[in-house]
C-alpha cells in the first residue's frame, strides 16, 4: 500500500472510493453515505480531536482509532454505530447527548457548623459547567438540604437523563469519618454512600460525582499513591500516633467504596481519613473565600475565581486543549495540597485520561 497520511492512506468505503485525510486535521467529518471506517483507518493520528460519524456508518474496523489522542471526541446519533463503537472501546462521545449537573452546598446557617466556601464554591463550579465544558450543562442549584432533600434533588434532575447523557452531581459541605453526606437540616441528618449510590444508580448514563467534603475519598476506593504527609512527623501537629496511623494505612488493603463501578467517575476532595478545606486562596494579590479543592478544581479548567476571570486550562498536561477526569483531578490535588499538606485527592477510576468534559 501506497504511504499516504500517517503512514498510510485513509480508507473509507464509499461506493469502493479512497478518500486521503490530511495530517494536520483536528476534525474528522466521515461524508453522509459512508457504510464501513476500515480496520486502524485512522490510527495514530494524533493530530485528531474530533470525528462526526453519520448514521450512514454501520459497520467500524478495530482500533479505527487506536492512539489518536486522549482527549479525542466522537460525535453521532443515537443508537448508531459511531456510539456504540465510541461506548464499547472508551472513547469520549456526544450522541444527542444531554448534560444535566445538580450542585449541592451546604452551609449550614446558625450553626456551629457553619462554613463559608460552599457558597462560593458553588458560583465557581456553575459558571464552569456552564461556560467551559463540551456542551453547557444545564445546572441546577440546591442550597441546605436534609439527606431526603438531596435524593429528591438527585431524582427530580436526573429524571429525564438516558443512557447516552452526562450527568453531574457537585456537593460542597461537611462529610464525615464513615464517608456521609452531612445534612443542613435541623437534625444533620446523614446521606450515607450507600443511599447515594442507590439514588445515582436509578440515573442512567454516565456520571459524574465530584465532592468536596471532608473524608470524601471513603465514596471510592483509595488509589496507589502516598498520602500527605505520609512517613512524615516533622512538625508539632504530627504526634507519633499520626505518624504510625498514617504508615499503617499506607499498607493497608485497599476496600472498594460505594461508588467504585464502570459507569461512574468520581474525584474527592480528601482521602477517606483525611479533612478538606476552606480558607482564602490567592491568585495574583486577588483573594476569596473557598474550598481550597474546588479553588484548584476550576482554576484546572479554565476558570480563576479570585480574579473572576477565564484563565488558561492549567489542568491541561499534555496540551490536547482538554481537561480529562485524570488531569482535573491531578491539578485539583496538587493545588489543595499546597494550601493544606494533609489533604489529598482521590479519583475513580485512576487514570482516567479519555474522558474530557472540559474542553477548549
Amino acid at each position: 500500500m501506497m504511504p499516504g497520511v500517517c503512514g498510510r492512506f485513509i480508507i473509507l468505503v464509499i461506493a469502493l472510493c479512497f478518500l486521503p485525510i490530511s495530517v494536520y486535521a483536528t476534525e474528522i467529518v466521515i461524508p453522509e453515505g459512508t457504510e464501513v471506517i476500515e480496520a486502524e483507518a485512522f490510527a495514530n493520528c494524533s493530530s485528531i480531536r474530533t470525528v462526526v460519524i453519520p448514521d450512514s456508518v454501520t459497520e467500524i474496523g478495530e482500533d479505527a482509532f487506536l492512539n489518536c489522542g486522549e482527549a479525542l471526541l466522537i460525535r453521532a446519533g443515537a443508537g448508531s454505530a459511531g456510539a456504540t463503537y465510541a461506548k464499547t472501546h472508551q472513547l469520549d462521545y456526544i450522541a444527542g447527548t444531554e448534560y444535566r449537573a445538580l450542585i449541592i452546598y451546604q452551609t449550614y446557617p446558625g450553626t456551629g457548623m457553619a462554613l463559608q466556601g460552599p457558597a462560593t464554591d458553588q458560583k465557581a463550579m456553575t459558571w464552569c459547567l456552564r461556560n467551559l465544558t463540551t456542551t453547557p450543562f444545564n445546572v441546577r442549584v440546591e442550597g441546605n438540604l436534609g439527606a431526603n432533600g438531596m435524593i429528591s434533588a438527585i431524582a427530580s434532575r436526573f429524571a429525564d437523563a438516558d443512557e447516552d447523557d452526562v450527568s453531574l452531581i457537585y456537593y460542597s459541605g461537611h462529610g464525615d469519618e464513615d464517608g456521609n453526606l452531612i445534612g443542613a437540616d435541623k437534625s444533620f441528618s446523614l446521606l450515607s454512600p450507600e443511599e447515594l449510590r442507590t439514588a445515582l444508580d436509578a440515573v442512567p448514563g454516565r456520571k459524574i460525582v465530584i465532592v468536596d467534603a471532608c473524608y470524601s475519598g471513603k465514596l471510592i476506593e483509595e488509589e496507589s499513591e502516598p498520602k500527605r504527609g505520609e512517613l512524615r512527623a516533622t512538625s508539632a501537629e504530627n504526634s507519633p500516633q499520626k505518624f504510625v496511623n498514617a504508615f499503617q494505612n499506607a499498607f493497608r488493603p485497599k476496600t472498594r467504596g460505594a461508588l467504585n463501578a464502570e459507569e461512574y467517575f468520581v474525584i474527592t476532595a480528601a482521602r477517606e481519613t483525611e479533612e478538606s478545606g476552606e480558607g482564602l486562596v490567592d491568585s495574583g494579590g486577588s483573594t476569596i473565600w473557598m474550598g481550597f479543592f474546588t479553588y484548584g478544581f476550576c482554576l484546572g479548567c479554565g476558570w480563576d475565581s479570585p480574579k473572576n476571570q477565564v484563565c488558561a486550562l492549567k489542568a491541561d498536561a499534555n496540551g490536547d486543549s482538554a481537561v480529562s477526569i485524570q488531569e482535573a483531578y491531578r491539578y485539583a490535588r496538587n493545588i489543595a495540597m499546597d494550601y493544606n499538606r494533609y489533604q489529598s485527592a482521590a479519583v475513580w477510576p485512576e487514570d482516567c485520561r479519555w474522558f474530557a468534559p472540559f474542553r477548549r
